[in-house]
């Protein structure tokens, strides 16, 4: 008689592989914790992204502006002598006040375009706009289909514009109307021609790239087109330069040597707003922005006396009151409601000077108190400095002096 086989017992020294519960809820802690820190890293990395193209798009454009003194030093020679003036090819084709910050006070300084070849100003957009921006700021507006064309005139006819334009025209009075192309494509695919748009003919939907007075070429013979994209050149970099022109030494013959010392602020997507243009004005805070003399809790003048001369601490030690490098000649009280963004610029109208703005309290947007990189020039007698708070400055670059002569 075969005896019967035991049953296999499974030993408790060796269980059944498996996860627990405890294991499962400690993984999914430390993977959401992962994946916080992600979620938290993305927007600033995105947001570094965006700040370091800035960056960069406002360093092309600073040589830029640096190419156009050297090919063209006489565009400094419309700052008279011992004068202020702004070089703003694109505000002052847009429309902006001749006179720098409207009617607030200050009027001795001018706004300038840049001269032509022939000494006049640029008066179009169409031509500030490929001085004082990039020129690849080229945005896509629709794409269309071409139902009708001619040779000459260059006159194209599309499908539809679904969206309302008014191109810059030589000959139309609104000189603020931006600059449009056209990219049409032909039958095949594989040729592209490129043509400026001048002007939209009513509502029949005909674009037209001839006015008379500025002409481009026809199309090239034998290209039939079939498709149109229409692009909106945008101004999203663009620079002004501040100048500060010196009489150095008068010449017999009634003219002079002169230095200009010479900054170039290059803004992101400037609203070329007059109101953000007016002078505020600023006075100098006592004890700077920690509110104690000198570097706080440092004896500056080494004379034993930490801040204060009493107890109280309500007797500013003298010796350390303006001390170099503390924040007692960098801190200012602004009569206003300023725009204020840390690491941004404050333009001092009377001296024509750029500042940094460092810190200001977050909760205060009325009569601040701010606090500036540098200290605040106050050595000219008669001078009220008054600060103007610009939107979209990316960075203010110095050029340095130039010299010439008028």
């Amino acid at each position: 008689m075969k005896r019967r086989p035991e049953p296999i017992h499974q030993s408790s020294t060796n269980p059944r592989p498996g996860v627990s519960l405890i294991e499962v809820l400690v993984s999914v802690m430390i993977m959401s914790i992962g994946v916080a820190l992600l979620s938290t890293l993305l927007p600033i990395s995105i947001l570094r992204t965006a700040q370091a193209t800035q960056l960069t798009q406002s360093v092309f454009l600073r040589n830029n502006a640096e190419a156009v003194i050297e090919t063209s030093p006489n565009i400094l020679n419309w700052v008279p002598v011992g004068s202020l003036g702004l070089i703003d090819p694109m505000g002052a084709s847009i429309g902006m006040p001749s006179t720098l910050y409207g009617n607030a006070g200050v009027g001795s300084i001018s706004r300038f375009p840049l001269p032509k070849n022939n000494g006049n100003p640029f008066l179009t957009v169409d031509s500030a706009q490929q001085i004082a921006s990039l020129p690849d700021s080229w945005t896509d507006l629709f794409e269309t289909n071409v139902t009708d064309y001619t040779s000459s005139p260059s006159q194209i006819t599309v499908a539809k514009i679904p969206t309302t334009i008014s191109p810059w025209n030589s000959n139309n009075s609104n000189s603020s109307n931006a600059r449009y192309r056209m990219i049409l494509v032909d039958v095949t695919g594989k040729f592209a021609v490129i043509r400026s748009v001048l002007g939209v003919n009513g509502t029949n939907l005909t674009l037209a790239w001839t006015d008379g007075t500025i002409t481009e070429p026809n199309l090239p013979s034998g290209f039939v087109p079939i498709k149109a994209r229409v692009e909106v050149q945008t101004r999203r970099f663009t620079w002004l330069m501040t100048v500060a022109k010196n009489s150095v030494r008068k010449f017999s013959n009634d003219t002079f040597s002169w230095a200009s010392e010479i900054d170039v602020a290059v803004f992101f997507n400037r609203s070329f707003n007059v109101a953000e243009e007016q002078p505020l004005t600023l006075s100098l805070v006592s004890n700077g922005f920690d509110g104690k003399p000198g570097v706080a809790g440092v004896d500056d003048d080494g004379n034993g006396l930490v801040d204060w001369q009493d107890v109280q601490m309500t007797i500013p030690d003298p010796g350390e009151v303006g001390w170099p490098g503390s924040d007692d000649n960098r801190t200012v009280d602004v009569t206003g409601t300023p725009f204020l963004k840390k690491g941004s610029y404050m333009l001092e109208a009377s001296l024509l000077k750029w500042y940094r703005i460092v810190d200001y309290p977050e909760n205060s947007k009325s009569n601040p108190r701010i606090l500036l990189d540098r200290d605040l020039r106050t050595d000219v007698s008669g001078i009220t400095p008054t600060g103007v708070f610009m939107k979209g400055i990316v960075e203010v670059y110095p050029l340095g002096i130039r010299t010439g002569q008028n």
